[in-house]
């Protein structure tokens, strides 16, 4: 099977990230490339796509018959021309032949047949006698299945095929290289909300010591203390949410590369947003230029154009042209004086300089009257190409949506990071004006668990903006066929024909 060959070398086993190395985003798009059981199968869908090709192409293979046997014969008889009360005889008989089909259309046939005949009539002057032949047939189609695009219109369509199962292949690449990002964003957005909700539990753990300890001393009532534990009591059920939701994420992550993520294996934060923005009509360019279904789409017309243009000629009359010419030998034992008297390979040189030859040449036509059946076939060829173009025109519409939908994901991610930020900064703020405040006794424990709740809400708003960003992206460069090479990534077959 076809390998896929990778830029850089990576190194995978079960425990990908061993010994607390960093596990990246491209060692995650490397390992579901390498692992993953969706394109293996694809991949072998194209390998056996192209053998399809071969059988195609074995159609024009010449092939050799050959053939041998003997026959012998003994029958009562009254003829006088018989040395004995029956009639006998024993023939060997053999032939080969080569015949080969060329992707003109015409068929060319070499034989050579040879029998050593041998009875008990008395009128024979050569007994046993050797008979040797050569053959050449030729079968010319001149209207119905003549021309090289007529005969060789199957591998074409097989070759596309092939070509098509190829892409199929790609897209399975491309599918699988998206799946792994996102699902690594997903997971690294889980590992950043555990981490704010435990933020957020050490807080209020925090708050309950020092309410407790306030408590003792008399300063606030036990009502303090209890909105502080009932407030911990909440954020530990978030806490257990949230560890959920790694472990999940982690699980999802794990069966796209077919590996398992060792324990303490080091994941990074959540790339950040870079300046400006891509332009859409470039990956709007790229998308159609190097998107899979699109190029499989495009083979899909191709193979439309080679059907229309074989049954038109389809629906032209049979006219071959039939010919032949041979060469006959014949030598033998002299039963009487005869010129051809010699051996058995003696009858192949006697057919050059005896004369012995034969020869065919002729016209074979055939037309179905009103030639419903091609005609029929031929107008649904053409419906089946403007369905193929329907269907292009569809996909060029959808990756436009997908690709404007991609920016629009991409700039109110933009929008909304910026918005959570100064949020959060708000927040942040006044949690610790608030937080001095009660130091003074000037504020309660609702208020700060409240101004909490806002700083980390806006921590995971503003993470959670950052991973539609990243999707977003991710969503962008799928859409234009170009998440892999996006990270230097290399997918082709072993023959080198990227793909």
């Amino acid at each position: 099977m076809r390998r896929i060959i990778l830029t850089a070398a990576c190194v995978l086993a079960f425990g990908i990230g061993a010994n607390a190395e960093t596990f990246s985003l491209t060692d995650a798009i490397k390992a579901g490339l390498e692992n993953g059981l969706g394109i293996k199968a694809a991949g072998l869908s194209a390998d056996a796509a192209k053998e399809t090709v071969q059988t195609y192409r074995a159609e024009f293979d010449p092939y050799v018959s050959a053939s041998a046997g003997v026959e012998d014969y003994k029958d009562p008889n009254s003829y006088s021309v018989y040395d004995t009360d029956f009639r006998t005889k024993r023939d060997f008989t053999g032939g080969i032949s080569i015949t080969k089909k060329h992707e003109a259309g015409f068929t060319a046939e070499v034989s050579a047949d040879s029998a050593r005949l041998r009875n008990n009539d008395e009128r024979e002057e050569l007994n046993p006698a050797y008979r040797t032949g050569v053959e050449f047939r030729l079968s010319f189609p001149l209207l119905k299945n003549y021309g090289r695009d007529t005969g060789t219109a199957g591998i074409r369509t097989a070759e596309n095929t092939s070509a098509a199962y190829g892409l199929d292949y790609f897209a399975s690449a491309l599918d699988t290289a998206y799946s792994a990002e996102t699902a690594y964003y997903a997971y690294q957005r889980a590992l950043g909300v555990l981490a704010y909700r435990e933020e957020s539990g050490r807080l209020a753990a925090k708050l309950l010591e020092a309410n407790r300890k306030k408590l003792e001393s008399g300063v606030i009532p036990v009502t303090e203390v209890q909105e502080a534990e009932t407030a911990l009591a909440s954020r530990d059920e978030q806490i257990i949410a949230a560890r959920q939701e790694v472990r999940r994420t982690k699980n999802i992550l794990e069966n796209i590369i077919n590996a398992d993520l060792a324990n303490g294996a080091e994941i990074p934060a959540l790339r950040g947003m870079d300046d400006g923005l891509p332009v859409s009509a470039v990956f709007l360019e790229h998308a159609r230029e190097k998107r899979p279904d699109m190029l499989k789409q495009k083979l899909a017309l191709a193979s439309s154009d080679i059907k229309i243009q074989y049954l038109r000629n389809q629906e032209l009359p049979e006219l071959d042209f039939k010919g032949s010419l041979g060469i006959n030998g014949l030598s033998g034992h002299e039963a009487s004086e005869n010129r051809f008297d010699g051996s058995y390979l003696g009858s192949l040189p006697y057919a050059s300089d005896s004369g012995g030859y034969s020869w065919y040449a002729g016209v074979n036509f055939r037309y179905p009257l009103g030639n419903r059946a091609a005609r029929a076939e031929s107008a649904a060829a053409g419906s089946e190409k403007l369905r193929e173009l329907i269907i292009m025109k569809k996909l060029d519409a959808d990756t436009v949506t997908e690709i404007r939908n991609a920016f629009v994901l991409i700039e109110g991610s933009r929008e909304r990071h910026g918005v959570a930020g100064r949020f959060r900064a708000l927040a942040e703020k006044s949690l610790a004006q608030e937080t001095r405040r009660m130091e003074e006794g000037l504020s309660d424990t609702f208020r700060i668990l409240d101004f909490q709740d806002d700083v980390i809400e806006a921590k995971i708003r503003e993470l959670d903006a950052l991973y539609d960003y990243n999707t977003g992206l991710a969503k962008l460069y799928r859409a234009s066929g170009e998440n892999l090479s996006r990270y230097g990534i290399a997918f082709r077959y072993s023959d080198g024909k990227v793909m």
